[in-house]
């Protein structure tokens, strides 16, 4: 697979290969304007609250995680620490502060 959309990023389930885990589909990605290049896939993960109020959850996946994107698939690499780091019910938190929780 040479090019990708965004459109087709959201229809592929993204599978960590640390525990075979279906972590679920991106919603959201970040985006480096300064380098015109995607930085991460934000996955949701529920946590909106009492009667859906609150703000809701989401797993921050650096793209320095991604092993492989398939035809219907994404295979990422994160242990179960870095995911309880990389989840944040606000998903402007500064980026370096994710990436500082990361091995990338």
């Amino acid at each position: 697979m040479s090019r990708c959309t965004t459109v087709s990023l959201k229809k592929k389930e993204i599978i960590n290969l640390c525990d075979g885990s279906r972590l679920g589909f991106a919603t959201d990605f970040e985006f480096d304007p300064k380098c015109a290049t995607l930085t991460a896939l934000l996955v949701p993960r529920g946590g909106c609250g009492f009667l859906g109020l609150g703000k809701p959850e989401y797993l921050f996946i650096p793209w320095c995680k991604i092993e492989c994107i398939g035809e219907d698939t994404i295979l990422v690499r994160i242990s179960h620490e870095e995911e309880r780091a990389l989840t944040s019910s606000i998903c402007n938190d500064s980026c370096e502060s994710k990436k500082s929780k990361t091995n990338c």
